[in-house]
């Protein structure tokens, strides 16, 4: 039985109103690619905003080099399941107390105060004419001019480059602009080209990490996946509520909702129907899937489909979703937030 089949039944059999169903085995699959890739000079290290569940945590423990972290929270959860010699990448200013953890704390500007016993990274957006988008995060790349890395005991670099989308022309940029620039700083050790893989297939993240190798060959590279760890392997399933049709068009409301259950999800929506056989079925086409809160602008997506037949009762499913659906898993008006089930 696969996946789907398995949480589609759960799902009936548990009388849920709407869930995310995530398969183990299909993420621990995801992570054991890019661990064939990792080495001594190349690391993965996952973005614990990106899916900060234990269940997941605990995967990327195994086969990932370490973490990235934002803030306290994320940081208790990484020490409660942490390895000897794993890498903990801070993304925010918090003034951590390192501890027994090798901590690489950024900085937006060179006048950060670091902590006593981190090592010092400069967050840097590319801010060159060529690149669009470009992030606001960061320092400009003009920073790196100078001797403010070697007084300021710099010793790595976090890039941040822009939209996902942009990945197949932004990091091969990014890769080969930053080579350029950082070659001759022997303190810099450490580079870190951040996520963007998204949209990329297998052979293309091989390509880019066989590129930043070849750019960068004294420096670590560090990356950080975190959208792609969990691509095809989640799904969220809710009910129709509600079929509104007039001349074939129709507007369906589910117990799922964009603004409670789907607000990062930041990709196009897979929708399929279940028929439930619990109602006379309705013929639509240009069929709008909302959500059921009173808002009017909570809509999943549309479908046009001359064959629709549709009716109160059958499940609808938004297929591919990520670990960030969770970041903002919440809810609203009456609206409870989605259940979480991990499935193997």
């Amino acid at each position: 039985m696969s996946i789907l089949n398995q949480a589609l039944k759960d799902f009936v059999a548990k009388e849920r109103k709407a869930s995310f169903y995530f398969d183990l085995n299909e993420i621990d699959k995801n992570l054991s690619f890019l661990q064939g890739l990792q080495d001594e000079q190349v690391q993965f290290i996952f973005p614990v905003k990106s899916f900060s569940r234990a269940e997941v945590l605990r995967l990327a423990n195994q086969r990932l080099s370490g973490f990235d972290v934002s803030n306290q929270p994320e940081m208790d959860l990484i020490r409660s399941i942490k390895r000897d010699h794993a890498t903990i990448w801070s993304s925010s200013p918090i003034l951590w107390s390192s501890g027994d953890l090798d901590i690489f704390m950024d900085g937006a500007h060179l006048g950060v105060t670091w902590p006593a016993g981190v090592k010092r990274s400069l967050r840097v957006h590319m801010d060159d004419v060529t690149l669009h988008p470009s992030s606001r995060f960061g320092t400009s790349l003009k920073t790196l001019a100078g001797d403010g890395l070697v007084n300021n005991k710099i010793c790595a670099l976090h890039f941040h480059h822009g939209d996902e989308g942009t990945s197949k022309v932004v990091l091969p940029f990014v890769i080969k602009k930053i080579a350029s620039l950082v070659k001759q700083l022997d303190q810099v050790t450490h580079i870190n080209l951040g996520g963007s893989f998204g949209s990329l297939g297998q052979q293309e993240i091989a390509d880019i990490v066989l590129l930043a190798r070849q750019e960068l060959p004294n420096k670590k590279i560090i990356f950080e996946p975190g959208r792609w760890l969990s691509r095809n392997a989640g799904f969220l399933i809710g009910k129709i509520e509600e079929i509104n049709a007039m001349a074939g068009r129709g507007y369906i409301t589910t117990s799922l909702s964009r603004d409670c259950h789907l607000r990062w999800h930041n990709q196009k929506f897979k929708l399929s129907f279940h028929p439930m056989n619990l109602n006379t079925p309705i013929g639509c086409s240009d069929v709008v899937v909302g959500g059921a809160t009173c808002h009017e602008a909570d809509t999943i997506g549309t479908i046009q489909n001359s064959n629709l037949k549709l009716s109160v009762g059958d499940l609808v499913v938004v297929s591919d979703v990520t670990g960030y659906s969770l970041a903002w898993n919440h809810s609203f008006n009456g609206i409870a937030a989605a259940d979480v089930v991990f499935m193997n």
